[in-house]
């Protein structure tokens, strides 16, 4: 790490300031195991510069797990002739072979979306059918007192919230009330 900091300090005191590292285990055909690449994260952290990921293994799970730990670039070996035998043979692609690793990437970056924390238009539409709310878990008879076990929580549209939970407990019910019904405000005397 320290060579690489030495390096980056002298671009910067060059006056260049658009830099990419790229990680790369000089190992052909390289093992999975062997790749390391929580150091992508680490470098992007102490050295505050863009890190990408030059591969030399066989399959995609490399790439992909470098782009979910930040890899801004990804670099691929291809040969426009396979039959060729040269070091990168093994672990090169034909171009056509290029597709799938793009789309497979493009689709990792919109799983990972963004670090703004927010509800999504989907989540709006599902939000009333996916909250947690307060039923009956039994028939209740009007007077009966609330226990525990009276008490259900399931995700409908409709019931007390859950943090109401423990102050219901002990209530007595002010009407009838069918086991799976929603448990609400004007129901405790």
């Amino acid at each position: 790490m320290k060579k690489i900091a030495q390096a980056v300090f002298c671009l910067h005191e060059s006056g260049v300031r658009n830099i990419i590292l790229l990680h790369c285990v000089s190992d052909y055909s390289s093992r999975l195991s062997n790749k390391n690449l929580r150091v992508i994260e680490t470098v992007n952290n102490v050295l505050q510069v863009r890190v990408g990921y030059s591969d030399h293994t066989v399959g995609l799970t490399a790439h992909i797990t470098a782009v979910s730990l930040g890899a801004a670039v990804d670099d691929e070996n291809f040969t426009l002739r396979s039959e060729l035998n040269r070091p990168y043979r093994i672990t090169s692609i034909e171009r056509y072979e290029l597709v799938e690793p793009v789309n497979k990437i493009r689709e990792c970056e919109r799983v990972l979306g963004h670090s703004t924390m927010s509800v999504s238009q989907a989540e709006c539409n599902n939000a009333a059918k996916m909250c947690a709310n307060l039923h009956a878990a039994t028939d209740l008879e009007a007077s009966d007192r609330l226990t525990v076990d009276k008490i259900s929580i399931v995700r409908t549209v409709d019931g007390l919230e859950p943090r109401h939970f423990e102050s219901i407990v002990g209530s007595q019910v002010s009407r009838e009330i069918t086991g799976g019904e929603p448990l609400l405000s004007g129901d405790f005397a």
